[in-house]
């Protein structure tokens, strides 16, 4: 059974019928032997106008993770070695990056009905966005935010906002959706798994929000991520779903062309799955319970590898 760090990521995972957990291993960087380690005068970022996901095949830079322990924090995505951490901001639910390298969360222990806005040394910037229940983020190409909330009395909905934090369309209502993934045309994608999660399904709108395809059926699989983090495009369009499908005795990473079609790579996950990402250039990073692995387009293991984080929920890179 998946282990879920504190009460409020167990009350969400209950209510959108997913398992917490994580997944990975290899030798690399500690976080718990090296937290002091984190570089607090990195150079001083300069804020750029073009927002948006990156449209070059660029390997990333920066690892964004959202833990209990060390916090929402930024990894060098060549080296594995920490950046800068905020110890206080833990466990963030989601994390998505634009362009120029800010980061959005939401979800972590200060900031529950809120979406932040981070520079990749971690200073707050504008906007703050105010939402009910947000559980998982998105960037378009466009630089908009797409939000997925869960209510009460509205049901799981994907909303969206412009860089600067105003409502903006399309509002994908009824949804009951994982996710969101939005690739750098701005299609949408969300991952559904009814009936208790034996199933799951993709589904794609376009920049509008009215459906198209593909509609990719997985059965005798759920989401092996948390609600933030099971579903990546990568800049080819690429679709990838963490998913455990317990018949066919499989925990790690589906891929499927953009019409839909299961392709390579299939990655097995070295330990209990967490979540994903894809950077642009097609490298594959794989959350564990205290591991995040690297992987190659191809699906071979490359670095870097980082170990001794705990309570894993979110990942992004830029």
């Amino acid at each position: 059974m998946r282990r879920l760090p504190r009460s409020l990521g167990a009350t969400l995972c209950a209510t959108f019928f997913l398992t917490c957990g994580s997944n990975i291993n290899s030798p690399a960087f500690s976080a718990t032997t090296a937290l002091n380690g984190f570089n607090t005068a990195r150079p001083t970022y300069v804020q750029r106008n073009v927002p948006g996901t990156r449209r070059t095949p660029t390997a990333a830079k920066f690892i964004y993770i959202g833990a209990d322990n060390p916090g929402l924090a930024v990894y060098n995505a060549v080296s594995g070695k920490p950046e800068v951490s905020l110890p206080n901001h833990r466990a963030a639910l989601s994390i998505a990056t634009n362009s120029i390298g800010d980061a959005y969360t939401t979800g972590d222990t200060n900031q529950f009905h809120s979406i932040n806005a981070w520079t990749p040394e971690l200073k707050e910037i504008p906007p703050t966005i105010k939402s009910a229940s947000p559980s998982a983020l998105a960037v378009g190409g466009n630089g908009n935010i797409y939000v997925s909330t869960l209510t009460y009395q509205k049901g799981s909905e994907i909303h969206t906002y412009t860089p600067q934090g105003i409502p903006t369309s399309p509002t994908i209502t009824n949804v009951a959706a994982q996710g969101p993934a939005v690739d750098a045309n701005n299609k949408i994608y969300a991952l559904v798994s009814p009936n208790n999660g034996q199933n799951m399904t993709v589904l794609t709108y376009l920049p509008d929000g009215t459906p198209t395809t593909p509609t990719i059926q997985i059965s005798g699989c759920y989401p092996g991520g948390t609600s933030t983090a099971n579903l990546a495009v990568d800049l080819s369009g690429k679709i990838y779903v963490a998913a455990i499908c317990h018949s066919k005795n499989f925990e790690g990473v589906l891929t499927f062309t953009p019409e839909g079609s299961p392709t390579s790579p299939t990655i097995n996950a070295p330990d209990q799955l967490a979540g994903i990402t894809v950077d642009s250039a097609g490298k594959i990073y794989v959350l564990g319970d205290s591991t995040l692995t690297t992987f190659l387009p191809n699906g071979s293991q490359t670095t870097p590898t980082i170990t001794g984080l705990s309570g894993l929920f979110s990942i992004a890179v830029y």
